[in-house]
């Protein structure tokens, strides 16, 4: 399973990212993780942020509700170990295997010496699959069903609850 990651068009202005972060923090919306840059589309400079918070749905209603457009996307969370060159070896299993990253940003956990590195890749399963042969740890409903016992559905909650263990407060 692929995690959600919210994203965010704006204008690439003055302000924008400030109105974003405001408008969820006064929706008492958990931010773990943000990266934000401008791009060309259609010859105008937008701004896509990105951010993995701990409740999609209502991140994106309330931006919506402000104008704002908002999608949820698939992205690959792993977790990497918080120390220098840590993610070359991970980033020569992803080259090895031909797979092409679009983006990635990491952020640190509340965990000493790690971190997670959040990638979204042309083919996340594929990605997924060489990961996971290659024994990395991909933060999916298998990691929370391990971490908190054999429960046979999972819901958000269970993923929120589970990154806020992981991810620093």
């Amino acid at each position: 399973m692929l995690i959600k990651q919210l994203v965010v068009e704006a204008k690439n202005k003055v302000g924008e990212l400030y109105n974003i972060i405001n408008i969820l923090s006064s929706n008492n919306i958990d931010i773990k993780a943000v990266v934000s840059n401008a791009q060309m589309c259609d010859n105008i400079t937008i701004a896509k942020v990105r951010l993995i918070v701990l409740n999609n749905e209502m991140a994106v209603h309330v931006l919506e509700k402000e104008g704002y457009k908002a999608v949820l996307e698939n992205v690959v969370i792993v977790d990497i170990s918080d120390t220098p060159g840590s993610l070359t070896p991970i980033l020569k299993v992803i080259h090895e295997a031909n797979l092409n990253i679009e983006y990635v940003y990491t952020f640190l956990t509340h965990i000493e010496n790690k971190a997670l590195a959040v990638f979204c890749f042309d083919d996340n399963d594929k990605a997924i699959n060489v990961l996971k042969k290659h024994h990395y740890t991909i933060v999916t409903d298998h990691s929370i069903k391990n971490r908190y016992g054999s429960t046979q559905f999972f819901e958000e909650r269970d993923l929120r609850e589970y990154l806020s263990t992981i991810i620093t407060p």
